[in-house]
Formats: C-alpha cells, sequence, structure tokens
C-alpha cells in the first residue's frame, strides 16, 4: 500500500471518529411558565430511513429534565444499551440520562431488504438549568468497540 494511500485511510479514520453535531433553537425553559418539548432528528445516507436517532427533550422541573430516545438502524446502532447518553450544559456539568423502564423495541422492513431495529426508551436527566444557561447537549457515544455514529444534539437556548 502506497504511503498516500495510507495517509488517505488514516486521514479518514481520524475525520470519522469526531460526533456529528445537530443544533436547533428553543426558549429557556427555566425562563417561561409554558413548557414545550423539542425533538431534533439525524439521519445517515445513502438510505436515511434506515439509519434514523431522535432525541426528545420534554418536561422540565427544577431537578430535571424528560427525555425521549428514539433509533432505527440495523443490528445493535438501534439498541439503547449500545450507547451512553448524557446531558451537558454550556458550564461543562454533565448529567447522565436515566430510564424510566426498559426499551420498547420492534422491527420493521427497511430499504433494501434491511430488517430495521427501532427502539424507544423514556426517562430523565437529573440536571438543574438556570435562567442563564445558554446550551444543552445530548451527547450519544457507542459504547467501546461499536461502529455506531457519536452525535451531539444541541439546543440553543434563547
Amino acid at each position: 500500500m502506497s504511503h498516500k494511500v495510507c495517509l488517505l485511510v488514516l486521514a479518514s479514520l481520524v475525520a470519522g471518529c469526531a460526533p456529528t453535531l445537530v443544533q436547533a433553537n428553543m426558549a429557556n425553559p427555566a425562563t417561561r411558565p409554558n413548557q414545550a418539548e423539542s425533538t431534533q432528528e439525524y439521519d445517515i445516507g445513502p438510505y436515511k430511513e434506515n439509519h434514523r436517532y431522535e432525541v426528545t427533550l420534554g418536561v422540565w422541573t427544577k431537578t430535571a429534565i424528560a427525555a425521549r430516545i428514539k433509533l432505527v438502524d440495523i443490528d445493535h446502532c438501534a439498541l439503547p444499551k449500545s450507547y451512553t447518553f448524557r446531558l451537558v450544559d454550556d458550564g461543562g456539568t454533565s448529567y447522565p440520562f436515566r430510564s424510566a423502564s426498559e426499551p420498547e423495541v420492534k422491527t420493521e422492513p427497511g430499504r433494501e431488504g434491511q430488517t430495521l431495529n427501532i427502539a424507544v426508551v423514556a426517562g430523565e436527566f437529573g440536571a438543574v438549568i438556570a435562567p442563564e444557561t445558554k446550551t444543552l447537549t445530548v451527547e450519544m457515544r457507542p459504547l467501546s468497540g461499536l461502529y455506531c455514529p457519536k452525535l451531539d444534539f444541541r439546543w440553543n437556548l434563547k
């Protein structure tokens, strides 16, 4: 293998290590009496319907944020047990996801004859969000040794 090919392979592996950032804007719930949930979704092509990842932040209290995570993919990349999920605020404080129950998992046919796993899990992040908080990021990281996407779902709070 030539040095150019080795460098190209190495560069693509290193570039693939950074998480993909998905962003949305929403009002800071700590400053609003009426709460609204906010959902973000990321799809990976070329067959996007076969690789979908969704995070919803729901009801906010003074001590926790409700969350729902939906994963659609082939094999283990659709199973919540293949990842860690944590919420990180703009001050760097991290809160792990606590599931309320076992994930609901089903299958359906996907594109190109693939069988898709669809998993939904509800729970919460035990986070205290201040009115001054500017961003919240849900970090989705595959467990060591798994080749699944690394995603950051960021909410810019107004």
